[in-house]
Protein backbone atom coordinates (compact mmCIF):
# COMPACT_ATOMS: atom_id res chain seq x y z
CA UNK A 1 0.00 0.00 0.00
CA UNK A 2 1.48 3.30 -0.63
CA UNK A 3 1.11 6.25 1.41
CA UNK A 4 0.50 9.55 -0.47
CA UNK A 5 3.08 12.39 0.78
CA UNK A 6 2.07 14.98 2.97
CA UNK A 7 3.82 18.46 2.42
CA UNK A 8 4.41 21.22 5.17
CA UNK A 9 4.93 24.93 5.15
CA UNK A 10 5.06 27.12 7.86
CA UNK A 11 4.92 31.41 6.65
CA UNK A 12 6.43 33.50 8.92
CA UNK A 13 5.36 37.35 9.16
CA UNK A 14 6.96 39.75 10.95
CA UNK A 15 6.54 42.79 8.83
CA UNK A 16 3.71 44.85 8.38
CA UNK A 17 5.27 46.64 5.33
CA UNK A 18 2.42 47.80 2.22
CA UNK A 19 1.59 44.69 0.42
CA UNK A 20 3.06 41.66 3.01
CA UNK A 21 -0.48 40.39 4.30
CA UNK A 22 -2.27 40.38 1.25
CA UNK A 23 1.12 39.02 -0.16
CA UNK A 24 1.31 35.91 2.12
CA UNK A 25 -2.84 34.98 1.75
CA UNK A 26 -2.15 34.66 -1.84
CA UNK A 27 0.60 32.45 -1.28
CA UNK A 28 -1.27 30.25 1.08
CA UNK A 29 -4.08 30.31 -1.13
CA UNK A 30 -1.71 29.06 -4.25
CA UNK A 31 -0.11 26.31 -2.13
CA UNK A 32 -3.68 24.82 -1.07
CA UNK A 33 -4.80 25.09 -4.74
CA UNK A 34 -1.75 23.81 -6.59
CA UNK A 35 -3.32 21.01 -8.43
CA UNK A 36 -0.15 19.15 -7.91
CA UNK A 37 -0.63 19.31 -3.68
CA UNK A 38 -4.58 19.48 -3.61
CA UNK A 39 -5.41 17.81 -0.64
CA UNK A 40 -1.09 16.96 0.74
CA UNK A 41 -1.02 19.87 2.22
CA UNK A 42 -0.50 21.43 5.85
CA UNK A 43 0.06 25.16 6.45
CA UNK A 44 0.45 27.89 8.92
CA UNK A 45 0.61 31.41 9.13
CA UNK A 46 2.80 32.45 11.95
CA UNK A 47 3.14 35.85 12.74
CA UNK A 48 5.27 38.24 15.26
CA UNK A 49 6.70 41.77 15.78
CA UNK A 50 4.94 44.37 13.31
CA UNK A 51 3.22 41.26 11.62
CA UNK A 52 1.27 41.22 14.71
CA UNK A 53 -1.36 43.28 12.84
CA UNK A 54 -2.50 40.90 10.45
CA UNK A 55 -4.25 39.07 12.84
CA UNK A 56 -5.69 42.41 14.61
CA UNK A 57 -9.32 42.67 14.68
CA UNK A 58 -11.00 45.25 12.09
CA UNK A 59 -7.74 45.29 9.69
CA UNK A 60 -10.62 44.24 6.91
CA UNK A 61 -8.61 40.41 6.46
CA UNK A 62 -11.20 38.72 9.02
CA UNK A 63 -13.22 36.72 5.73
CA UNK A 64 -9.82 35.46 3.86
CA UNK A 65 -8.56 34.68 7.69
CA UNK A 66 -11.58 32.98 8.61
CA UNK A 67 -11.94 31.04 5.31
CA UNK A 68 -8.19 29.82 5.31
CA UNK A 69 -8.78 28.79 9.15
CA UNK A 70 -11.73 26.94 7.72
CA UNK A 71 -10.04 25.11 5.12
CA UNK A 72 -6.97 24.00 8.20
CA UNK A 73 -4.60 26.83 7.97
CA UNK A 74 -3.07 27.10 11.15
CA UNK A 75 -2.81 31.13 12.50
CA UNK A 76 -0.36 31.70 15.08
CA UNK A 77 0.52 34.81 16.72
CA UNK A 78 3.86 34.72 19.23
CA UNK A 79 2.92 35.44 22.68
CA UNK A 80 6.23 37.15 23.35
CA UNK A 81 5.55 39.91 20.68
CA UNK A 82 2.12 40.16 22.46
CA UNK A 83 3.38 41.02 25.66
CA UNK A 84 6.60 43.33 24.42
CA UNK A 85 4.49 45.46 22.68
CA UNK A 86 1.87 45.45 25.79
CA UNK A 87 -1.21 44.07 22.86
CA UNK A 88 -4.02 42.19 24.61
CA UNK A 89 -4.90 39.17 22.98
CA UNK A 90 -8.56 40.09 22.86
CA UNK A 91 -7.76 42.50 20.13
CA UNK A 92 -7.05 39.57 17.53
CA UNK A 93 -9.53 37.37 15.82
CA UNK A 94 -10.77 34.59 18.28
CA UNK A 95 -9.69 32.27 15.81
CA UNK A 96 -5.87 33.27 16.25
CA UNK A 97 -4.09 30.58 18.63
CA UNK A 98 -1.15 32.04 20.03
CA UNK A 99 2.16 30.54 20.87
CA UNK A 100 4.96 31.19 23.49
CA UNK A 101 7.65 32.23 20.76
CA UNK A 102 8.02 33.10 17.07
CA UNK A 103 11.65 31.40 17.45
CA UNK A 104 10.23 28.75 18.96
CA UNK A 105 7.42 28.12 16.64
CA UNK A 106 10.05 27.86 13.69
CA UNK A 107 12.56 25.92 15.20
CA UNK A 108 10.10 23.02 16.10
CA UNK A 109 8.31 23.26 12.64
CA UNK A 110 11.51 23.35 10.86
CA UNK A 111 12.49 20.27 12.38
CA UNK A 112 9.62 18.50 11.58
CA UNK A 113 10.51 18.68 8.41
CA UNK A 114 7.97 22.23 7.78
CA UNK A 115 9.28 24.48 4.57
CA UNK A 116 9.86 27.90 6.45
CA UNK A 117 8.61 30.78 3.92
CA UNK A 118 9.31 34.30 4.34
CA UNK A 119 7.00 36.52 2.15
CA UNK A 120 8.23 40.04 2.11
Amino acid sequence: MTRRARYRAIFHVDSNAPGVFQKTLNNVRNLLEDPRLKGQVEAEILANGGGYELYERGNGLEEDLRALAGRGVILAQCGNTLRALKIDPATLYPFVGVVPSAMGELVIRQGDGWACIHPS
